[in-house]
């Protein structure tokens, strides 16, 4: 397991290791209080740094889930 870390920003690393990627998960509640986890997948660099404390992801039309961008 990952020591548990408090920061402001991404690190260099962390940045590489989020770049990597070919899925992660999204948690999330609706307005109603009730919780939500959606995957998203894509080839590696999908998933990326906008900046030290953003990240963006391709939304690929074949995904069909609406649900996630509703919420957030």
């Amino acid at each position: 397991m990952y020591p548990q870390r408090t920061q402001d920003s991404l690190s260099s690393e962390d940045i590489a290791l989020i770049q990597a990627r070919e899925s992660f998960y999204i948690p999330l509640t609706n307005p109603d209080g009730w919780p939500y986890v959606q995957h998203r997948g894509g080839p590696v660099g999908f998933l990326r740094a906008h900046t030290t404390s953003q990240l963006v992801c391709e939304d690929y039309r074949e995904n069909y889930q609406f649900i996630t961008m509703g919420n957030l």
